[in-house]
C-alpha cells in the first residue's frame, strides 16, 4: 500500500513539471573529399550536421583511411592537433542566422565537431536547419574545405 502511494505521488510531480521540447536529428556521415595529408596515406574526410536539442547546432569532421572506396567506415585516421577543422552555419525558416568560423581541432583526433547556438529562438514555432563543412590540413601548403552538409530541419 505504501508503495502504491509512493508511485501516484511521484506520478502527480511528473505531470506536474512543465514539458520541454528537446529532439535530436542528424544527417548521414557523408564522404566530401579524399586528400593526402603531410606523412600519411590517402584520407577519406566526411562531415555530419545537426539539431540538437532545442536550437543547437552541430557539426562534425572526420578522416577516415582509404581502403579503396569512399566509405564513412573502417578504420579511423588520428591526425595531429589542427588538422581537422569544421565549420556550422545555422538558418530559422529559410533565413540564414549566423555561423561559427573555423574551429579546428585543439588535440589529435579523428573526429573535431562543435555545438553552438547561432539562431534566436521566438516563441511559436520555426524551422531550423544547420549546415557543417569540414576541412583537412594538408600538412604544408592548407585547408581542403569540404562543401557544406544540411541537417534534417528540426521544428521547435
Amino acid at each position: 500500500m505504501r508503495l502504491r502511494a509512493m508511485a501516484v505521488v511521484v506520478s502527480l510531480l511528473l505531470l506536474a513539471q512543465p514539458a520541454s521540447v528537446a529532439a535530436t536529428a542528424y544527417s548521414a556521415v557523408t564522404h566530401k573529399f579524399l586528400w593526402t595529408p603531410a606523412g600519411y596515406t590517402l584520407t577519406n574526410l566526411c562531415v555530419q550536421a545537426g539539431e540538437v536539442d532545442v536550437n543547437r547546432n552541430y557539426g562534425q569532421a572526420q578522416a577516415w583511411v582509404f581502403s579503396g572506396s569512399t566509405n564513412c567506415s573502417g578504420t579511423t585516421r588520428t591526425l595531429p592537433s589542427g588538422w581537422l577543422g569544421v565549420f556550422v552555419e545555422g538558418y530559422r525558416d529559410g533565413a540564414y542566422c549566423g555561423s561559427s568560423g573555423w574551429y579546428y581541432s585543439s588535440q589529435a583526433t579523428w573526429a573535431w565537431q562543435l555545438w553552438i547556438t547561432l539562431c534566436s529562438n521566438p516563441s511559436g514555432q520555426q524551422s531550423f536547419v544547420s549546415y557543417a563543412s569540414g576541412a583537412g590540413y594538408d600538412g604544408s601548403t592548407g585547408y581542403y574545405r569540404s562543401s557544406p552538409v544540411a541537417s534534417p530541419a528540426q521544428n521547435y
